[in-house]
């Protein structure tokens, strides 16, 4: 059961990481928003993706 909320979770944490990186290459999305616009989603994608990599590993 554990495995199955991991893989969940990983699968969540590269969706938010992609759409992220496409929020910071989309120039129009760019020009409306501040640094921290782009910075806090990757942020918070390299975080939960560090949680799962660790979570991974203790398993």
């Amino acid at each position: 059961m554990s495995t199955v909320f991991t893989m969940v979770n990983l699968f969540c944490a590269i969706v938010i990481y992609f759409q992220s990186m496409a929020y910071a290459l989309d120039s129009e999305w760019r020009t409306r928003s501040s640094m921290t616009g782009r910075v806090v989603p990757a942020l918070m994608a390299a975080y939960i993706t560090f949680d799962i990599l660790k979570e991974i590993n203790i398993g």
